[in-house]
């Protein structure tokens, strides 16, 4: 009896080293405070079983995860993560690698035997076609950024190819004429027409496509 005695104390004193030492982490992570609900389940930790130690565990690693992925450039590196069971209508996430919008997310409950399952359904933004993917609840989901930005257009090359201009004057050409055949022939209609058009390009995963044409806003008036 009383080795066993020892061997839970000795364990129970691991544990509660262990949750202190991510109870340290957290505090630089967040500027000097420590959360309260980590506070609080390191002080309970002695009353815990090991599975629900562990689970302290992941999550601060999560919201650490979070915390250094932020960004929104729509850049190729530019990621966070989210639980498939967080992911709701209208998020951005990747799908079979593919950047979509959550239109439906059926999650299951749990089962006696397993965890709850999740069914997304998405459309991929830059194909406009329906994905669909089943994972456990938990799964760490891929959510990259996006970034829409408004050019002024100067030119179309008879390749297809844009000539871009920004707020700041400078150019841009390396982006072509939309997959969608009625957005691009309706940019070259209007072209050829002389009028003067904004184009929307968004950025996701660092690949830029042009999404959106309007009459440009910035068009001085005659003196």
């Amino acid at each position: 009896r009383r080795m066993m005695a020892t061997r839970r104390r000795s364990i129970d004193t691991t544990r509660l080293a262990a949750c202190f030492a991510i109870a340290l982490i957290a505090t630089v992570t967040f500027g000097g405070r420590t959360p309260g609900w980590l506070l609080n389940s390191s002080l309970r930790v002695k009353h815990q079983p090991q599975g629900r130690c562990q689970s302290f565990t992941q999550r601060g690693a999560h919201r650490r995860s979070l915390l250094v992925l932020r960004g929104g450039d729509g850049s190729d590196g530019d990621v966070e993560t989210k639980e498939a069971s967080h992911c709701r209508k209208g998020a951005l996430v990747l799908l079979k690698d593919k950047p979509c919008r959550v239109s439906e997310n059926a999650v299951s409950k749990v089962g006696k035997h397993g965890a709850a399952k999740c069914h997304i359904i998405g459309i991929d933004v830059f194909t406009g076609k329906k994905v669909e993917e089943v994972c456990p609840g938990h799964t760490m989901m891929k959510v990259p950024s996006m970034k829409k930005t408004d050019y002024q257009l100067i030119d179309v090359g008879e390749d297809g190819t844009l000539s871009l201009m920004d707020e700041n004057n400078e150019l841009k050409d390396d982006v072509e004429l939309p997959e969608d055949a009625t957005l691009a022939g309706n940019i070259k209609k209007r072209f050829q027409k002389e009028e003067d058009l904004d184009i929307t390009v968004m950025k996701c995963l660092g690949r830029e496509v042009v999404i959106g044409v309007k009459a440009s806003k910035n068009i001085e008036g005659d003196n």
